[in-house]
């Protein structure tokens, strides 16, 4: 058969751009290294028969507000949100946290106003975080847009310091820019913070029966068009692809350049091989006899928590981690999934699941120091313990290539890339191969499950049609 459109890497971009094509009316393949598809939204058994564990990405607020995703239904092909009442709760201390309310009352009276001047305001900004999602490309809403971009590139201390008078407002903030795994101190780090803590208030879902349903719905649009899934289909050189076909690479720049080779024009080539990634990721899955032993109740009502005494606990593990340094102690990002879909294990089994930045490639098991911060904040962890399973930074690029040295953003949220992600322009996705996209999270907006690279490539792919 021939194919109009062939999709390599069945990630959330993947997968967004083949079903965008095939709904068109195009004749799409797929074609995916892995014996499943999702890439950083995958969910396996692998504790056992009807216990259901994310293999990489849990919490999906940007996959909740996507575009791509509205545009494409996937709550009509199976995917149900459960969106809890905290988007995350910050534990510092056994008898200390802090939460991020969905609720605006709730909100302003843990927070105060300054949260809200500061980083609210962003989440009901109407079409703001559209335009932030299409970035590099022109905004629809410019001042605010320009609004943001004021604070984003600010670092995260000097953010904090103008912006909050409360030390528990300035950590939770830092936990929460802390997700893109840069130094604190480096500029533009403000900016995933607050994106993210500017979703706050729509929500930080997750995806009931787990990651793996975002996949599954992407995949049943596009085979609900007459588009075509290969898995366990590597592709390591160019001349393994149809020929005549356009080509979209949902891969790592690193596998991109290495597919092409030659065909690659000589500049490009060398601006996608001074592509940085960022610090490694080290995650730790538990299975439970029992839900984690918080005290504070707000914990029972989120499905993501942060832990760390202070917001310079962050930093310093954060600057450790980036300067190749295993940090003595971590800050901690984790979740309790099945706090609110209990759905993903049987009566009297529990999943939790918390990771910490450690340098690029790392092979050591830092478990032990995620476990006891979390005995720290929850006395009495270990004994709900029933089981773990560690994967390292190089584990984690074993599992999925995506993930260069164990960044499961596909690329470091430097200044730099996060103008040029990978080049500067209006769409990124669009390389000097006529007919050749890359989309994967290596190009703007970047990281996480939403799919608006993979979108982007697709709708300019479309429009070429046209012309």
């Amino acid at each position: 058969m021939r194919y109009d459109d062939v999709v390599i890497g069945a990630g959330p971009n993947g997968l967004t751009a083949a079903a965008l094509l095939a709904r068109a009316g195009r004749r799409v393949l797929v074609r995916e290294a892995a014996p499943t598809i999702g890439g950083g939204a995958r969910t396996d058994e692998v504790f056992g028969s009807g216990i259901r564990r994310d293999v990489c990405s849990a919490v999906h607020p940007t996959g909740f507000v996507s575009p791509a995703f509205e545009e494409l239904d996937l709550t009509g092909h199976g995917l149900e949100w459960l969106v809890p009442e905290y988007s995350v709760v910050h534990g510092t201390a056994p008898d200390r946290a802090i939460g991020l309310a969905r609720d605006p009352e709730v909100r302003a009276r843990e927070l105060g106003r300054a949260w809200e001047n500061a980083v609210g305001w962003a989440g009901g900004e109407p079409g703001l975080i559209d335009d932030v999602l299409n970035l590099p490309g022109l905004p629809r809403h410019p001042a605010a847009t320009a609004r943001f971009a004021a604070a984003a590139g600010l670092p995260v201390g000097a953010f904090t310091r103008t912006a909050f008078r409360d030390d528990d407002a300035r950590t939770l903030f830092a936990g929460i820019a802390a997700h893109a795994a840069r130094p604190l101190s480096a500029l533009a780090s403000t900016a995933p913070g607050l994106l993210l803590a500017a979703l706050g208030g729509s929500g930080w879902p997750v995806a009931r029966g787990g990651s793996q349903a975002i996949s599954d719905a992407l995949a049943s649009v596009i085979r609900s068009h007459g588009g075509r899934i290969e898995t366990g289909h590597p592709v390591t050189c160019a001349t393994e692809l149809p020929e005549g076909a356009r080509l979209f690479f949902d891969t790592s720049p690193r596998a991109f350049t290495a597919i092409l080779g030659d065909r690659l024009p000589a500049r490009y080539r060398r601006r996608l091989e001074r592509f940085r990634y960022g610090s490694g990721t080290c995650k730790v899955d538990f299975r439970l006899s029992a839900p984690i032993p918080w005290r504070d109740p707000r914990f029972a009502a989120t499905a993501t928590f942060h832990l760390a005494a202070d917001a310079a606990q962050i930093a310093v593990a954060e600057a450790d981690a980036a300067a190749g340094r295993i940090p003595l102690r971590p800050w901690v990002l984790g979740g309790e999934p099945t706090r609110v879909d209990p759905s993903r294990a049987p009566a009297g089994t529990h999943l939790a699941w918390a990771y910490s930045h450690v340098p690029a490639g790392c092979d050591v098991d830092v478990s032990e120091s995620i476990i006891a911060e979390i005995e720290r904040c929850a006395p009495g962890f270990r004994d709900v313990i029933v089981e773990r399973i560690v994967t390292t930074g190089a584990d984690l690029e074993r599992h999925n290539a995506n993930n260069v040295g164990g960044d499961i953003g596909c690329g470091t949220t430097s200044l730099r890339q996060l103008l040029a992600r990978p080049v500067l322009r209006s769409t990124p996705q669009v390389t000097p191969l006529p007919g050749v996209y890359l989309c994967s999270a290596a190009t703007a907006p970047g990281g996480g499950v939403h799919g608006m690279s993979g979108y982007r490539a697709a709708r300019h792919a479309l429009a070429r049609l046209l012309r």
